[in-house]
């Protein structure tokens, strides 16, 4: 039964590079890429899973989904990030540990059941291992971790010593503001001789 499994376990490590790429690309607008794109992984697999599923079963059935997945949709993934700005040699440095990781536990999935008959007995083993793996991922990406929680204190902490909530502004602070941008502010004693000067009647004829 593990053996079976061992091509969705490459086809999961495939899976999480393609979230990647898919988000980056429609950060760039790349929406009618990516609609193509579903359309020619559907098609492929529609063509190849009925064969493989009466040739050679369950098995054969989750190699065909890997294959498809690394032979048709990673290479047009790769063409249009390189067409994105992304070198495709940053890309190999970046996920080669993690797809080396996927290719050992899928390894040791297919000895598990192997080796040992019992299934209930194969899982514990084989979960164990992935905990490992995980683990020594997440040790490898520590300094990466530390930059994010860093990130995340920097936010939590406050922005500025000064007084928090509504402030309140006089006339004399408004006037002050305005003065410095635009003309001088008239004082209230040639406002209010401005508007005497007014007549309360227009002149001229009725």
């Amino acid at each position: 039964m593990l053996e079976q499994a061992a091509g969705l376990a490459l086809l999961a490590a495939l899976r999480i590079v393609f979230e990647f790429a898919y988000d980056y690309l429609v950060v760039l607008a790349r929406s009618r890429f990516l609609l193509v794109l579903q359309v020619v992984w559907l098609v492929a697999l529609l063509a190849v899973l009925y064969p493989a599923a009466r040739e050679g079963g369950l098995w054969a059935v989750s190699m065909a989904q890997f294959a498809v997945a690394l032979l048709v949709v990673l290479p047009l993934y790769l063409f249009e990030l390189r067409r994105g700005g992304i070198p495709l040699q940053l890309l190999a440095m970046r996920f080669s540990t993690a797809l080396a990781a996927s290719v050992v536990l899928a390894g040791v999935a297919v000895l598990a059941d192997r080796a040992i008959g019992p299934d209930l007995v194969a899982l514990p083993v084989v979960a164990v291992a992935g905990a490992a793996v995980l683990g020594l991922l997440l040790y490898r990406m520590r300094g990466v971790l530390g930059h994010l929680r860093g990130l995340n204190s920097d936010d939590a902490s406050p922005q500025s010593a000064g007084p928090v909530g509504p402030q309140r502004t006089t006339a004399g602070d408004q006037a002050s503001e305005i003065s410095l941008v635009g003309e001088p502010v008239p004082s209230a004693g040639t406002v209010q001789t401005s508007l005497d000067a007014v007549p309360l009647w227009p002149r001229g004829n009725p």
